[in-house]
């Protein structure tokens, strides 16, 4: 591989001289014996393009060119939920002399491009472990552990790449072997686009994975590329031995792979996480020699028969957010679980959510933040469910009516899963295995309402008489805060059609006309919360011959989404029908004649008479209310008029003859 070129120099070192090797050769058995043991740490990459950036963590050996002894320690140690998450890797049997080495130093080094910290030009990640002395070989050998809070936590894997581009021709290679059984998938490739380098590997029958190039490197080719590099995973290794070679400087770069999901829900809520078993398909590197950028796929991973949904991806730590979608916009979007966006609950009710899908091998439990003071209390988790055929529904008792345990509006919901159900007692801190899902989702207590108005003009309890219209207006309204469908308002016309006749004029201010079928007006319709319809039609008055009564019911039904159809009462109207009646008089005696010229008139005074009340005719309608004479049949009045004036004009007439025989002398 390559020299260092740590600024300011920008060559290669190729061959020492024999005085330059001699004084190597003491410092290494000072640095052996004599140099203290580096701090040392174990690190995700947050830059690159890797695609398992969340489920590899690097292992960091302190600063760059940090002496590696027998002995060496790397060492992390993350706080979640107040419980420690610690990863260690000790270096033992090591030969020849080795150092730190952060990828990047040489120009050429492609790894910064899949996994790096600070960025891929500018890649501070301390991973790899390099030949101090150019041209040697450096060997040994790494034991990984993790453990939370004091209990041990299954590593899935260790994962090896180039850290160093090595260069073909000069017998450069890294190689692993794991202690035990392995299965190898290649995880990441990288080089640039147009470089014809590629990195090959030779997989013996005993699990020993050799990575090197099959040409001269991307750099050589042009000196802005970099590459090639892959990384290539040790699936259920948690120790192996190494080996690095260069024909100047080497670098091998390990990581341990304990995936872990977490929760995205606002810090408030609590961190929530779980130690992910992720199944891994794909990307086999088989026995032989092979060419990782032409003949084997990249490995892909599935969620496992632990988690929520069909996808899953690892994160690092916690990623909160105001919105719940930290995860989903970090990595790959795992949140697939379908979850509502509302929630529509009844105060007091059961309530339940849509199946969701979970691995065969998992328990699911929820927790919903009904009274949204963000935090996830124990009393309000849903219950545990298994999810032995592939789906659990979930269920709640909803917090009772005016009770502030409940109040609508914006909250959120966590699911977790895990393959012990009692490790879903609580909806903070980490499983050993399963994923954690955080939804942000609107609370709603559904109060579906329909209202019914109507007017009449003339306005109820009027009088008609025969020729008059009467026009109805009917209002429909949804008062409540959920869709109504179907919307019918009828209304039952059995007591005005006998009297008067529909102008068939009915129309509606929403949907279709409405419908006259038999003796019911009727409109269909949906109605959103806020919606109304009106109706307006009308009436002509029949001829009638006594008083009649008009009668008038309507009424409105509406089905909300879930619960009993609403029934609104009966709105009614009312007119009275009246004919004309008039009242005829005997009429009093004739007044006496007044004194006049006339000397026919009779010889003496004649007495005055009394003068008679005009004749009024009245009549009343139901409950005693004054009807009007107006609007009889125009072929009958003009007939009892005259009827009544001849008759009057006879009954004078045969008076004053009365009275004029008895004064006449």
């Amino acid at each position: 591989m390559h020299a260092d070129l740590s600024p300011p120099r920008l060559t290669r070192r190729r061959g020492n001289a024999a005085a330059v090797r001699l004084f190597g050769a003491a410092l290494a058995v000072f640095t052996l014996f004599f140099a203290p043991v580096a701090p040392a740490q174990a690190t995700y990459a947050d830059a690159g393009d890797g695609q398992h950036r969340g489920a590899v963590d690097w292992i960091e050996w302190g600063s760059d060119k940090t002496p590696i002894v027998n002995g060496s320690v790397s060492s992390s140690t993350r706080t979640l939920n107040n419980k420690p998450l610690t990863i260690t890797c000790t270096a033992s049997e090591v030969e020849g002399r080795a150092e730190a080495y952060r990828s990047g130093r040489w120009k050429g080094d492609a790894l910064p491009i899949l996994y790096s910290k600070g960025s891929t030009r500018e890649n501070t990640l301390v991973a790899g472990i390099a030949n101090t002395v150019d041209g040697t070989t450096v060997r040994f050998h790494l034991d990984c552990a993790a453990s939370y809070g004091g209990e041990r936590v299954p590593i899935n894997g260790l994962v090896i790449s180039d850290a160093e581009s090595n260069n073909a021709g000069q017998g450069e290679y890294v190689s692993a072997r794991p202690s035990g059984t392995a299965t190898w998938r290649l995880l990441d490739r990288a080089r640039n686009e147009g470089c014809t380098a590629a990195t090959r590997a030779q997989l013996s029958a005993e699990g020993m994975l050799k990575l090197d190039s099959d040409g001269p490197e991307c750099t050589y080719q042009n000196g802005s590329w970099r590459g090639p590099v892959a990384t290539a995973f040790m699936e259920g290794a948690t120790s192996a031995s190494f080996e690095l070679k260069g024909g100047g400087r080497s670098a091998i770069a390990i990581g341990v792979v304990l995936a872990s999901d977490f929760g995205d829900a606002p810090e408030s809520y609590g961190d929530a996480g779980a130690f992910i078993h992720q199944e891994w398909s794909g990307g086999i590197i088989p026995v032989g020699t092979s060419n990782l950028f032409e003949d084997v796929a990249l490995a892909d991973t599935t969620s496992g028969d632990v988690a929520l949904g069909e996808i899953i991806d690892a994160e690092d730590s916690p990623l909160n957010s105001v919105d719940a979608l930290g995860d989903d916009n970090d990595g790959d979007s795992d949140e697939d679980l379908i979850v509502p966006a509302q929630f529509d609950v009844e105060p007091g009710e059961v309530f339940e959510l849509p199946p969701i899908v979970c691995g065969t091998k998992a328990h699911a439990a929820a927790w919903v933040d009904w009274n949204r003071d963000g935090v996830f209390s124990d009393a309000e988790r849903s219950n545990v469910v298994s999810c032995e055929n592939g789906t659990a529904t979930l269920r709640w008792q909803v917090p009772g009516e005016g009770s502030e345990a409940l109040k609508e509006g914006a909250s959120f919901v966590r699911f977790r899963s895990a393959g012990d159900p009692a490790q879903l007692n609580s909806p903070v801190g980490m499983t050993s295995d399963g994923e954690v899902e955080d939804h942000a989702v609107q609370l709603f207590t559904p109060a579906p309402g329909l209202a019914l108005s109507k007017t009449a003009e003339p306005v109820t309890e009027s009088t008609l008489q025969s020729g008059e219209t009467v026009h109805y207006t009917v209002t429909a309204s949804n008062t409540g805060n959920q869709t109504l469908n179907p919307v019918t308002v009828t209304d039952d016309l059995s007591g005005v059609l006998p009297y008067a006749a529909y102008d068939e004029n009915a129309v509606s201010s929403r949907g279709a006309e409405p419908l006259l079928s038999g003796e019911i007006l009727s409109w269909e319709g949906q109605l959103e919360p806020g919606e109304s319809v009106t109706l307006t039609y009308s009436f002509t008055v029949n001829e009638v011959e006594a008083a009649e009564t008009i009668l008038n019911l309507v009424q409105a039904k509406g089905l909300p989404p879930a619960g009993d159809l609403i029934v609104t009462p009966k709105v009614s109207t009312v007119h009275y029908l009246t004919v004309p009646r008039i009242i005829l008089r005997e009429p009093g005696p004739d007044p006496e004649p007044e004194p006049g010229p006339n000397p026919k008139a009779g010889p003496g005074p004649l007495a005055k008479p009394r003068p008679t009340d005009r004749p009024t005719p009245t009549s009343t309608g139901q409950n005693g209310a004054k009807l009007a004479t107006t609007g009889a049949s125009a072929s009958v009045l003009p007939a009892a008029l005259a009827i009544a004036l001849s008759s009057g004009a006879l009954l004078i007439l045969g008076a004053r003859r009365r009275f004029s025989k008895t004064r006449r002398p």
